[in-house]
Order: C-alpha cells, then structure tokens, then sequence
C-alpha cells in the first residue's frame, strides 16, 4: 500500500478552523463588557414594576469603590441579544441594567444570548419568584390573546394549570379586590382568586370586606372569610334546588359505582322498566326486544359557593377540572371545589 501524502499539512494552522468574526470573550465562556450606552430595555419584556428603594441599594453596592479604587461594578452578566444595528437588547438583567445606570458606570458585563424569547425571561424571572402577580397576569393573558391554550402556557412555564387560570382573570377582578392588590394589601393570587370566586354571588360582602381598615389582609383571614361565605353558598343553594341534594342521590348512595349501563347499581332490578321482562333475553311478551333505560350520572358540585355540575368527559389539567356553571364550561382549581350529591337523570 502506498504511503499517504501528508505534505500539505504542512501550513495547516488549526486556528483556521475557528469560526472568524466570533468575539475571544464569548467563545471562551467569559462576559463581554458591554458600553451602556449601547444597550436598550426590551418594551416587551414581563418586568414592569421595579422597586425603587431595592434598586438604590443595588446601584450603591455597585458604586462602591473598593481598595484598588475601582467601583464594585455589575458581579453577575446581564443576558442580551444583537440587533441588526449592532446595538443590545436585554434579555433578562434590566434591574442591574437600571442600578448601573443609577451608578454612573460606563460598561457592564453580558452574554449574547441570540436564542432567548419572551418564554424564556418569564420563566427566569418566575424561577426566581421575582415576577409580581400583575407580571405574570400580563404575559399569560398575551399569550391567550394570541390564541395559546392554558394547558400549553402551563406546560411551557413549568407550573400547574391552576397557575395559569387564576393569573387569567387578573385583569377581570372588580375594582374592590383589584385594590387590595394595587394598595399592596394582597400581593397572594390564591387568595385574590378566591375572593374573585365569591364576588359572582356575593358581591356586596366581597366589596365590604375588602374595604375593612386596621387589619391584615393575609392567606389565613381571607381563606376564613371565603370557606365562610362558600359555606353560606352552598347551603343556599342546597334549599333552592332540594332536588340534586345528597338525600336525593340514589339508594346505592353516593359512593355506589354506576353499572355497565351507566345506572347505579344498587338491587336485583335496579334500572328496569315497571313490567318488562329482562330475564326473558330482554324481549317483551309481544316478543319486540326492549332497550334498558340508561341513565346519566351528574355530579353537582359548588364552587366557592356557586352551584354547578362536573363535567366529566372533559379532562383538566394538573390541578384543575372542568365544571358547568350558570351555563357555561370553566376550567378552576380543584381545590375550589365541593362536592354536593351525585344524582342519576
């Protein structure tokens, strides 16, 4: 066999097979310190509030000088992404952006992140527990508006589908609940979802317990004053409606499983027609077949005090189900709902 030609690896220089034009810093894995003047906010991004006191106390420790009389700076990079006008814009780091303004630096240290997309900072920031309610409310909505399906937002952001369903509704809170989130009252979305549940059949209560002075309006005193009224709903709805009430479930009781059929299974004749003649291979004695009555099983539950049905060939998501009320499909949180009876129509 004849020997190869290696000649030509001669001038063979394995820094040609570096991509040119690529920065040392980025392809090393270190920061690039970026002039601040050259970087932009994104308008778009999930992060509208900033507090302002945090965000001085953030820009003094970066103004700090240390004892080589340099300012402390900016210790961990911002992520940004490359215009076509060879300007930045911030993927996530628009608080340490802001405080090193505030500081007075010139330059502060990134990574070019060209791959991260409005997902990508509402999930950074939620991992974080950093996004406020408004925040989340704000992209979830966008996201339904564009024609998502919650169980899709969900799955991409890495919560339950209840996450999604009570951040949904931010935007429909009455002026009452909406307030003791904008007066920092209530930052909790549980418990303002809650609230929201109740105002549908109690409005008034809801309104008048919002505008209570002198107390404080935490998970354990809202929770106390929803299952209060959930209680009060419930029962109500129980002496309306005395049909669908547990003493009217059938005699297998409520725990009693449907049969093949879809009946309750509960006695030798249960589900047959006064008279007919099932044991006789199901025909009658003009010998015309007969067709055993089916029934539909309905399970009607409250939620947070307002009566309706579950809808149960509708799967939900992770901890959420589908229920019927006042005529209309909603998707909630199970923990929202209370069972009442389970009746055969």
């Amino acid at each position: 066999m004849a020997a190869a030609d290696l000649s030509g690896l001669d001038d063979f220089n394995p820094g040609d097979l570096i991509t040119p034009g690529v920065d040392d810093a980025t392809s090393s894995g270190s920061p690039l310190y970026i002039p601040i003047d050259n970087i932009d906010e994104d308008p778009d991004q999930p992060r509208q509030e900033f507090d302002e006191k945090s965000l001085k106390e953030l820009s003094d420790s970066m103004a700090f000088v240390l004892p080589n009389g340099k300012p402390r700076g900016v210790l961990s990079p911002i992520s940004v992404k490359k215009q076509d006008d060879g300007r930045y814009v911030i993927n996530h780091g628009a608080r340490r952006y802001r405080a090193a303004v505030m500081a007075g630096l010139t330059e502060i240290p990134a990574f070019v992140d060209d791959d991260h997309d409005a997902a990508a900072q509402v999930i950074e920031n939620i991992q974080r527990d950093n996004l406020s309610p408004l925040e989340i409310a704000r992209y979830v909505c966008s996201q339904i508006d564009a024609g998502r399906k919650k169980k899709d937002i969900a799955s991409e952001l890495g919560k339950p589908a209840s996450f999604i369903t009570e951040h949904s509704v931010f935007f429909d809170f009455p002026d009452s609940i909406r307030s003791l989130y904008d007066l920092g009252k209530c930052r909790n979305i549980q418990s303002l979802y809650a609230l929201y549940r109740q105002y549908r059949n109690h409005p008034e209560a809801v309104d008048e317990f919002c505008q209570r002075e002198g107390v404080e309006f935490s998970k354990a005193f809202i929770s106390s004053f929803v299952d209060e009224l959930a209680g009060k709903g419930a029962a109500d709805a129980k002496n309306k409606d005395p049909v669908k009430t547990e003493s009217n479930a059938p005699a297998g009781g409520l725990n009693t499983p449907p049969s093949e059929d879809g009946k309750e299974s509960g006695g030798v004749n249960e589900g047959r027609e006064p008279g007919s003649n099932e044991e006789n291979n199901g025909e009658n004695n003009s010998g015309t077949a007969t067709q055993p009555k089916k029934s539909k099983l309905v399970i009607v539950v409250s939620v947070s005090g307002v009566q309706g049905h579950l809808v149960t060939n509708r799967p939900g998501g992770d901890g959420t189900v589908w229920v019927t009320l006042d005529g209309k499909a909603e998707e909630v949180p199970i923990s929202s709902v209370q069972l009442l009876a389970v009746t055969g129509e």
